[in-house]
Order: structure tokens, then C-alpha cells, then sequence
């Protein structure tokens, strides 16, 4: 039993115009318009050529790309940071960003900014006292653990100030 479907040969110019449009992220169905193929020609024909594996994804984040985003993400405004990355658009920024681990700039600002002398004098007051870490995280806006490794330090300062002036 013969096919009534006609299997029409592929010519150089066309595959060549499939090769380079492949690449540039032109899609399948695309390009069986312009060819006048169906879709499934062309992808079988992409297939057939190996080009599935190494199509050039243009919304995919490169090495610099996420490098640029992980050292700028504090520091740039969404202005600089749509500027740096013109390939992306605002909302894939900040899913990269997510994907990522980088944390908002406010949440970096409260897990980094120097703790005040009154935020100081409260956990010296507090902790241990009448008060636990956990408390002093609602109250102070820092983590538990950031209160904990605060109050360590204070105590080793606080420690060696009385030892170099029993020396004297």
C-alpha cells in the first residue's frame, strides 16, 4: 500500500535558513511558515540535523549574566540592574534573583546594618536576663541568631576591657 503523502527533499538553502534561524531562537512553527513546510517537518528535520540540543536559548542566563546579577543585586536600583541585564525583563530578574538564594536589599540591609549603641545596650541588658533571643528578634527586628553572636562579642569585649585594666 503506497502513502498519498508526498515527502518533498529538503534543498541546502533551506536547511541553511533552518540552521541559522534555529540558532537566533526563531520557533519551529515560524520557520514552517516562511518554508512552507509543516511544523513537525521541521522539527523532525531539526531533530535529524542535532540542532535540538544546541539551540541557542535567548532568555537563558549566562555564567556573566549571573555573576553581574549576584555582585550588583544590593547596590543597583531596578533602573541599573534593567540597564545591566537588557536581555531580561524586570520579572526574570527577580526570578533569577530568587533562584539564586539572593535575598531584597531590605532584608540585607537588616541582617548587615551595624548594630546601634541602644541595640547594644538592650541586648546586654536583656539577654540572658529576662529576655530570650527569640524575644529580642521581635523586638530588635534582628535574627536570633545575629542577637546570640552580638551578645558573644559584647561579652569578650566587655571581658577583655576589665582584664587590661586590672593589669594596670
Amino acid at each position: 500500500m503506497q502513502s498519498s503523502r508526498k515527502c518533498r527533499l529538503w534543498t541546502t538553502k533551506e536547511v541553511d535558513y533552518l540552521k541559522k534561524w534555529y540558532h537566533r531562537g526563531k520557533s519551529a512553527e515560524d520557520i514552517s511558515k516562511i518554508l512552507n513546510r509543516s511544523k513537525h517537518a521541521v522539527i523532525n528535520k531539526v531533530s535529524l540535523l542535532g540542532l535540538s540540543k544546541e539551540r541557542n536559548n535567548p532568555y537563558k542566563w549566562s555564567h556573566n549574566e549571573e555573576f553581574d546579577l549576584t555582585f550588583n543585586w544590593v547596590c543597583c536600583t531596578k533602573q541599573e540592574l534593567k540597564k545591566l541585564l537588557p536581555r531580561h525583563s524586570w520579572r526574570s530578574i527577580l526570578w533569577k534573583a530568587n533562584q539564586l538564594g539572593l535575598k531584597s536589599k531590605e532584608a540585607f540591609d537588616r541582617n548587615f546594618r551595624p548594630y546601634s549603641k541602644e541595640e547594644e545596650e538592650t541586648i546586654l541588658k536583656h539577654y540572658k536576663v529576662d529576655m530570650t533571643a527569640e524575644e529580642l528578634e521581635v523586638l530588635l527586628g534582628r535574627t536570633a541568631g545575629g542577637i546570640r553572636n552580638k551578645y558573644a562579642e559584647l561579652n569578650k569585649r566587655k571581658n577583655s576591657t576589665k582584664g587590661s585594666l586590672a593589669k594596670r
